[in-house]
């Protein structure tokens, strides 16, 4: 036909049916093109069944209603259910109700099976023996219906199964298992409740607005809305003559505020703005005067220790979680203590005679035997850390402070939010102890309760110490806490290595490169150690003058380290055991845990052991959160300076750690064994 060269038969097959719009089997056999006379287009007018097919005439077109001439296929309606594959030697039987998907059935199976690729479609007419130019639904001679009623003759002799529901032939019994999970499916949908199938928002709107339509078209009406009320007859004796005059402005109303400890503004502010002789023993009368009338305001009065009903008190406080009541108003208390007591209800007691505590925090919070500091470099010149107070500063701070447990005063935080709720007494109190950098005695006392740990009970090791101070003194405590990291972020006085109380929590950035110093092992094919080490008593262990000389040599002003040590100076606490509680026992050593300003003081106090370590490499030595360190090398030696290093550095600051449980060194092997 054509000078093409293809190189494998498969290839000659599709050239010739692309090319030439002929089909060619695998077994040589060709299928040409039929005369012109039989292929003749749709849109050609019906030609009479026994000239454009005398063949089909001949062999019966009644009983063959579908016919294979060369590439093109023939359809002869009406078309019985069962229809026959029009190829020879094929018994493949398609059963159907519809017409065209007999039609998509059998090019589908002459395609596949058969590889013959069809070059058109024609539908005849067995009623006026003509050809169905168009649709065969618009046909008039089959208006009546495209299937016949009669089934193909060689189904007698077929073995069928036929539905008992829908009288659907099959050929098999896994067509006709096939063909009845439909109508399970249909009873079982009709038995179920049926779905609502809800508008979507196109329709949702368009509802809408045919609701609305109507009421925007025609006039308005003079109907009102509503029945006009009836008239109300002012009595004489109260109608007033009102001069007509210019519209005013109805003034708002000022709320007074609560006057529980208003009075006490005049007097504060005349120790601000005078220069008043001995004003400290002044604020301290004005300071007990208002502690005073908040107790007697809120009926205050103070606890008393039992040591005989300790059992049932505790059990009484486990029924009472019981009590959905009981919980909600925890929750609105306290959020932490109340998860903390439902999902861990310890409420244990120190049970260490209390003598042996008062013997044990008396040496621990001692002053050291040798008060030395390490040398530091000269101070850096930066502004002062705190001048002054605001309102606002204030406010934020006591509305930021959760309901804890108060101190001896017994005020909690809730009482000044209602007493104070704009922080004009809390204000001035502040700034008054800021200018004389001195603070009320009664601020400098607190009661400590002990939290057990881990470990044995009557190891006084295991207890962790709280101090509850006044919440007055804690509000001061966390304004400070404010100015100083503050300062501390402006100025980057702190090293970059400790995350420990700072404003942004470091916790995911050191696992970062922790998970880093890993993946470095493993890619680079070698050892790497990280060693994590946990100091003994960190809190309790730092000397006084360990953290003024940290402060001085961060740069902190004279002022705020004034202040600072004088918080410190002659403070004391009475610990709480099961037995009542120890006289009062002098801090001279350690910092106050419970206090909001403890963490970040620990923080500036170790800030130059850090940084000495990490010395000026880019590489991360050592990562700090408060007392938690870890140590990453990637030598051996490296790791063992590295440990040397930083136990001589904690020592000068009376701190002692790489005891035989208080360490971990682990070498992560870069080649897997």
């Amino acid at each position: 036909l054509c000078a093409t060269i293809c190189k494998t038969a498969k290839g000659l097959r599709v050239h010739r049916q692309a090319a030439h719009k002929i089909s060619v089997r695998k077994d040589g056999n060709s299928r040409a093109n039929p005369a012109p006379s039989l292929d003749q287009g749709s849109n050609s007018d019906p030609t009479p069944l026994k000239d454009a097919l005398p063949a089909l005439t001949e062999n019966n077109l009644t009983s063959k209603s579908v016919v294979l001439k060369g590439n093109i296929i023939k359809f002869a309606f009406p078309l019985p259910r069962s229809i026959h594959c029009p190829e020879n030697k094929c018994n493949k039987v398609f059963h159907t109700s519809k017409w065209y998907t007999t039609n998509n059935s059998v090019k589908r199976h002459l395609a596949i099976y058969h590889r013959i690729q069809l070059a058109g479609v024609e539908y005849w007419c067995t009623i006026c023996k003509r050809r169905i130019s168009g649709k065969p639904a618009s046909h008039p001679c089959l208006l009546n219906g495209m299937m016949s009623t009669q089934a193909a003759s060689d189904d007698t002799n077929r073995t069928t199964w036929v539905c008992t529901v829908c009288g659907f032939r099959a050929s098999s019994k896994v067509g006709l298992d096939v063909h009845g999970r439909i109508h399970k499916r249909e009873s079982l949908a009709s038995k179920g409740t049926p779905i609502v199938s809800l508008p979507t928002p196109k329709q949702r709107k368009q509802l809408r607005k045919k609701k609305i339509a109507p009421l925007l078209v025609g006039s308005p009406g003079d109907l009102p809305l509503d029945r006009p009320l009836p008239d109300f007859q002012v009595p004489a004796d109260i109608v007033q003559e009102v001069a007509p005059g210019p519209t005013t402005e109805i003034p708002l109303i000022d709320l007074p505020p609560p006057n529980i400890i208003e009075s006490f503004i005049d007097p504060l502010d005349a120790l601000i703005s005078e220069d008043i002789d001995d004003r400290l023993r002044l604020l301290e009368v004005i300071n007990n005067d208002i502690t005073t009338a908040l107790q007697h305001h809120f009926h205050l009065k103070k606890r008393q220790v039992s040591t005989s009903n300790t059992g049932s008190s505790k059990n009484d406080k486990l029924n009472k979680l019981k009590d959905p009541q009981t919980i909600q108003k925890a929750y609105a208390w306290n959020r932490r203590k109340c998860i903390r007591d439902l999902v861990e209800s310890n409420d244990t007691r120190c049970g260490v005679h209390i003598d042996d505590i008062y013997s044990h925090f008396s040496s621990t919070w001692a002053a050291p035997p040798i008060d030395s500091s390490p040398s530091f470099p000269d101070p850096p010149e930066l502004p002062p850390i705190a001048e002054s107070f605001t309102e606002d500063l204030v406010c934020e701070c006591l509305k930021a402070a959760e309901n804890t447990a108060p101190g001896p005063d017994l005020v909690a935080y809730k009482h000044w939010r209602e007493a104070d709720p704009k922080g004009r007494i809390l204000t001035r109190l502040f700034n008054i102890c800021l200018s004389l950098k001195k603070v009320p005695a009664s601020w400098k006392q607190s009661e400590t309760v002990l939290i057990h740990k881990k470990g044995d009970l009557m190891d006084l090791s295991n207890w962790r110490p709280i101090a509850l101070s006044n919440t007055v003194y804690k509000l001061f405590s966390k304004c400070l806490t404010r100015k100083l990291l503050d300062w501390c972020s402006a100025n980057q006085t702190l090293s970059s290595c400790q995350k420990g109380f700072t404003p942004f929590d470091g916790v995911l950035e050191h696992n970062f490169v922790i998970a880093q110093h890993l993946e470095d092992a493993h890619r680079l094919k070698r050892d790497s150690f990280a060693c994590w080490i946990d100091i003994s008593n960190a809190f309790g262990s730092i000397p006084h003058s360990i953290l003024w000389s940290s402060l001085k040599a961060m740069g902190a002003d004279m002022d705020f380290i004034s202040l600072c040590q004088d918080i410190y100076k002659d403070s004391n606490t009475s610990v709480l055991g099961l037995d009542g509680k120890t006289p009062p026992i002098p801090l001279k050593n350690g910092i106050k845990q419970g206090c909001p300003m403890s963490g970040i003081l620990f923080d500036i106090a170790i800030d130059h052991v850090l940084r000495l370590i990490q010395g000026d490499e880019d590489r991360k030595k050592i990562l700090a959160f408060a007392d938690d360190i870890v140590l990453l090398a990637n030598t051996e030696q490296e790791m063992q300076d590295n440990i040397i290093a930083l136990s001589h550095l904690l020592e000068d600051i009376h701190l002692k750690c790489l005891e035989p449980s208080s360490f971990t060194v682990a070498p992560f092997a870069g080649v897997a064994s």
